[in-house]
C-alpha cells in the first residue's frame, strides 16, 4: 500500500481563537495515550501527526495558522472514511473550525471530508523510509518479535520449536549488524561522474550564496523552552521549520529544481536519506505562494544527534535548499553552530505530536519486517509448522 503525505495549513480566525488553540492542542499532547480528546491510535492508517500553530505567513502580520500533518496508509478518500468511522472527526472538526475558511461540519460527511483532505492538502516532496509497509505491518512484526521473546522468556516453546529458533536468532543477529551498520555506511563507489558531480555541486552552492569563508565560530544557540517540552518524549522526535524563500525568481526557480530533483531520488531509497538512517517520513512544503518552504521530519534520538548527523551527511543537499532562503547562514550548513542556531530560530514546536510505534527506530523496524518474514517460512525439524505461525497468520 502506498503512504500518504497530508498537509493542511488553515489561518485561524482571530487572536482569541489562536489563543484557545495554542491551550486546547497542548493539552491534548500531553494527554496523548492517556484517553485524548483527540485519539489517533484508533487509526491503522496513521504513522505520525501533529498540530503547530505557525507564524502569520506575513512576518508583518499576527495573524497565527494552523497546521496540520499526518503520514498516512492509502489515500484521502480512505482516511476521510476512517477518521469519521473511528470516531476521531468530531474532535479534529471542533478543532478546524476555530480557523478561517473551514465550515464546521466538513469533516463529519463523508464526501465533504473527502473532498476537503484532497482540495486543502498541499503537495510536497515526500521521504518515506519503510516505502510500502503499512503502519498494522510495522506494528505486526513488533509484536511478533516481543512474543517470541516472551515465549522464549517463560519457557513455553517446545524443544524442537526452539532449535528453529535457534537458527532464527543467528539470521536475526545478522540481520541487526547489517542495521546497525545503516549509521556508518560502506563507503560508496566513486563513479566516473562524481568529480564532474562534485564540480556543479560547488557551482550550485556558490550561485545559492555559500561561502566556505562565512563561518562564525562565536554564534550561541538559543533554544526556548516550549521547544524543549516536546522533545525526547518518546523514542522519536518531531521537527517543523518555516522559514522565507528568497524573493528573486533565480532562487525560487533553483529552490523548485533541487525539490524535484530530490523527489525522483526518494522514490528508490529505503531505510536511509543520503545515509541517514534515523528519518521515518520528511516532507518539503513550498507554501504561502512560494514566499516560504516548511521542513518537517519525524527522526529517531535527539535534536542534536539529528542536525549534527544531517551536517555530517547531508550538508551539501541543505545547502542547495535552503541557500536558496533568508538568512540561511553565509558559511553553509557546515557552519554547524550558525546552521544550529538557523534552524532554532525558525522552528515551530508541535503543540501534538503522535507515533503510532512510539518506541521504534527504522532499524527496530527494519529488523522486525525482516525477522518477521523469516518467521512466517520456518519449519520445525519435524516439519510441524513454528510457534508464531497462528500469530502471524500464515
Amino acid at each position: 500500500m502506498k503512504q500518504s503525505a497530508l498537509t493542511l495549513i488553515l489561518p485561524i480566525a482571530g487572536e482569541e481563537n489562536a489563543s484557545w488553540l495554542e491551550s486546547e492542542l497542548t493539552s491534548i499532547g500531553q494527554q496523548l495515550g492517556k484517553g485524548p480528546k483527540i485519539d489517533f491510535s484508533k487509526s491503522s492508517l496513521t504513522h505520525f501527526a501533529r498540530f503547530v500553530i505557525l507564524p502569520a505567513a506575513d512576518p508583518n502580520s499576527k495573524a497565527k495558522r494552523l497546521l496540520f500533518t499526518s503520514n498516512l496508509d492509502g489515500d484521502f478518500d480512505g482516511y476521510a472514511k476512517e477518521l469519521i468511522d473511528e470516531g476521531i472527526a468530531p474532535a479534529l472538526d471542533a478543532v478546524f473550525s476555530k480557523c478561517a475558511d473551514y465550515q464546521p461540519g466538513t469533516l463529519l460527511i463523508e464526501a465533504t471530508a473527502a473532498a476537503f483532505l484532497n482540495s486543502r492538502s498541499i503537495d510536497s516532496t515526500f521521504y518515506i523510509a519503510l516505502r510500502g509497509a503499512t503502519r498494522d505491518i510495522i506494528q505486526e512484526s513488533a509484536d511478533l518479535r516481543i512474543k517470541m521473546d516472551r515465549q522464549l522468556d517463560n519457557g513455553e516453546v517446545s524443544e524442537l520449536d526452539k532449535v528453529a529458533i535457534d537458527r532464527l536468532y543467528k539470521d536475526c543477529e545478522t540481520l541487526r549488524s547489517a542495521n546497525s551498520c545503516l549509521d556508518n555506511p560502506p563507503p560508496t563507489k566513486v563513479s566516473f561522474w562524481a568529480p564532474f558531480l562534485a564540480v556543479l555541486n560547488t557551482i550550485w552552492e556558490w550561485l545559492v550564496g555559500i561561502r566556505y569563508d562565512g563561518n562564525n565560530p562565536q554564534i550561541t544557540v538559543e533554544t526556548q523552552n516550549h521547544l524543549y517540552d516536546m522533545e525526547d518524549l518518546v523514542t522519536q522526535n518531531q521537527l517543523t521549520v518555516v522559514v522565507p524563500v528568497k524573493k528573486n525568481i533565480f532562487s525560487r526557480f533553483l529552490l523548485h529544481l533541487i525539490l524535484w530533483i530530490i523527489s525522483i531520488q526518494v522514490k528508490s531509497v529505503k531505510g536511509t536519506l543520503l545515509d541517514l538512517a534515523t528519518i521515518h517520513f520528511a516532507r518539503w512544503v513550498i507554501i504561502d505562494n512560494g514566499n516560504n518552504i516548511l521542513f518537517e521530519s519525524n527522526f529517531d534520538g535527539s535534536w542534536e544527534n539529528y542536525i549534527d548527523d544531517f551536517v555530517d551527511h547531508a550538508s551539501a543537499g541543505m545547502n542547495l535548499i535552503w541557500g536558496n532562503c533568508i538568512g540561511f547562514p553565509r558559511g553553509g550548513a557546515k557552519d554547524i553552530e550558525s546552521f544550529k542556531a538557523y534552524i532554532r530560530k525558525n522552528q515551530s514546536p508541535a503543540q501534538v505530536f503522535y507515533s503510532a510505534y512510539k518506541d521504534l527506530t527504522v532499524r527496530n523496524i527494519l529488523t522486525d519486517l525482516s525477522l518477521s518474514k523469516k518467521i512466517s517460512e520456518l519449519d520445525r525439524p519435524d516439519g510441524e509448522p513454528n510457534f508464531a505461525m497462528g500469530y502471524y497468520g500464515s
